[in-house]
């Protein structure tokens, strides 16, 4: 689909450099750019609903056992 955005020079010229340093076109760049921006925000609300579950799954539990959970999630590599 096409579209026009606009973007500010330093953008436009940066990604033009990459395309060319890429051997590819802009758009290609700007389609890649995008779709990681929208896939870290995808990534980032799951997160929050993840939180939000835990929350409500531990607000009646031991502190103590609340707190090293929390420690042993963090230790996981997402």
């Amino acid at each position: 689909m096409k579209t026009a955005v606009s973007v500010p020079d330093d953008v436009y010229h940066a990604a033009t450099q990459l395309a060319a340093a890429r051997q590819t076109s802009r758009s290609a760049v700007f389609t890649e750019a995008l779709r990681e921006y929208l896939d870290r925000h995808r990534r980032d609300n799951l997160t929050q609903r993840i939180d939000q579950a835990l929350l409500a799954a531990t607000e009646d539990r031991d502190p103590l056992v609340v707190a090293r959970g929390r420690a042993q999630l963090r230790k996981q590599d997402w």
